[in-house]
């Protein structure tokens, strides 16, 4: 289940929600070694139960492999959307490392 406060930021995200994140992209990266788990997890996250919608119908790209999020992860990413590095918001729930300062060099 998904805290409620990421439910709401979101469903921000969903059709109707905020206008001006319409043209958004959303990506996911993991280093999981069981990517087919993550991708389950996606799709069973309601972020809108009453319109049936998963954290899954919102991603555009998905880079879920081990691997590092700095030298792996977020290259890919930039390439497959060719947002700009600068451009790009990431948040991390680890707790055994440092991915946003991986991220960040």
């Amino acid at each position: 289940r998904l805290f409620s406060g990421a439910a709401a930021v979101l469903a921000r995200f969903l059709p109707g929600g905020d206008p001006r994140l319409s043209s958004a992209t959303v990506a996911v990266a993991s280093s999981t070694t069981e990517p087919a788990y993550a991708a389950t997890c996606l799709e069973n996250l309601p972020v809108s139960p009453e319109r049936g919608e998963t954290v899954a119908d919102l991603v555009d790209h998905r880079q879920i492999y081990p691997g590092s999020k700095g030298r792996q992860h977020f290259p890919a990413l930039q390439r497959e959307t060719g947002v700009p590095f600068d451009q790009m918001l990431f948040f991390d729930d680890c707790t055994y490392g440092d991915n946003c300062g991986d991220v960040a060099r």
